[in-house]
């Protein structure tokens, strides 16, 4: 998405979103401002979260993220977007269930 970025993170230890998230947009603004060569703020100062409370919501906010390119415009299917794990997903390299939730 060339305005905005999504993610789906499984936070560990004592790290907190807001601080993750600040982390993230400094690195990407410093490493994409250097390659336009150009300088400034490149992300806006607001981000909005979402807590997954079981496996079905987990699925659904993966299928927004992976549809989101093709909704916009940007890739005729989820896979094509080349910045985005639906390929990882749909061929069956990364699926639910190889990691631990945070949910019983």
């Amino acid at each position: 998405m060339p305005s905005h970025y999504h993610l789906l993170v499984t936070l560990l230890g004592d790290h907190r979103l807001p601080r993750v998230v600040q982390k993230i947009n400094s690195i990407s603004a410093r490493q994409i401002n250097a390659a336009l060569g150009r300088e400034g703020r490149l992300w806006a100062n607001r981000f909005y979260d979402h807590g997954i409370r079981n496996a079905d919501d987990f699925c659904e906010c993966a299928d927004y993220i992976h549809h989101n390119p093709r909704v916009s415009g940007l890739a005729s299917a989820p896979a094509d977007y080349p910045y985005s794990s639906a390929a990882f997903w749909e061929t069956g390299r990364c699926r639910w269930g190889e990691f631990d939730p945070p949910w019983p």
